[in-house]
């Protein structure tokens, strides 16, 4: 079965590749207009979402300018069900996005496969009050088929400037086995989004040269510490 399963994974990365071309230049080129005058990407989402803004942050390869916005309270490793309790209460992003340094031309990055939950509803809505530029990551057909848990009545997708579809079906299970739902691929798929559109970006910044920076890997030989780019960036990414 484990054969099948890898099957329906190649089939939506090639989809979201073939179909979505448009949209993943469209990220891309905010991307690249943010980290050209050396603003932040800040990535946000809750419960496993939350693995997309992971990352992109801090990887070999990747923008040093990614923030990931990272709070345990909506995190599965605080408890699976208060987690899910948490996503849906009122007042929790606004809570989140105090912690962090959000500055005029940095833009946000929104994470979420239902679409429908409060707390990444309240925080596009935020962020379109402070006038950043959004790009949400999600499933349409889940989305589309789920009411909104907000008072404004609109999903994720609804409220972000560009959308990215991570191709995944309702209830994000690809598999049935034994009349069993099983076979989860929003990780995947948005997380080879989110890598699509850094490496879409370095390539815009590095043909128009563009000053931006690289992490390297720490753990290659001869592989660059990150220590000096890292330094460069406290007080501006919280988790650095």
């Amino acid at each position: 079965m484990y054969k099948e399963y890898f099957k329906e994974v190649i089939s939506v990365l090639d989809n979201i590749c073939t179909v979505q071309e448009t949209e993943i230049k469209k990220a891309s080129e905010l991307i690249y207009e943010c980290v050209k005058n050396d603003n932040i990407v800040h990535v946000f989402g809750t419960g496993h979402s939350h693995l997309v803004g992971v990352d992109m942050y801090a990887r070999s390869g990747g923008l040093l300018n990614i923030n990931a916005m990272l709070d345990g309270s909506i995190m599965p490793t605080a408890g699976a069900m208060r987690a899910s309790a948490m996503e849906k209460v009122k007042g929790i992003a606004e809570i989140i996005l105090s912690q962090y340094k959000i500055s005029e031309g940095d833009i946000m990055i929104i994470v979420s496969n239902s679409g429908r939950n409060n707390v990444p509803i309240e925080m596009a809505l935020l962020a379109r009050k402070m006038n950043l530029k959004t790009i949400g990551i999600t499933s349409l057909e889940h989305s589309k088929a789920s009411p909104s848990n907000n008072k404004c009545g609109k999903n994720l997708y609804e409220l972000v400037d560009i959308v990215l579809d991570n191709g995944t079906v309702s209830g994000d299970c690809a598999l049935t086995v034994n009349g069993i739902k099983t076979g989860a691929i929003s990780s995947i798929s948005g997380m080879t989004l989110g890598n699509a559109i850094v490496v879409e970006s370095i390539k815009l910044l590095s043909e128009n040269k563009k000053r931006f920076n690289v992490y390297g890997n720490n753990n290659s030989v001869g592989g660059n510490s990150n220590e000096e780019l890292c330094n460069m960036y406290k007080g501006r990414i919280k988790h650095i």
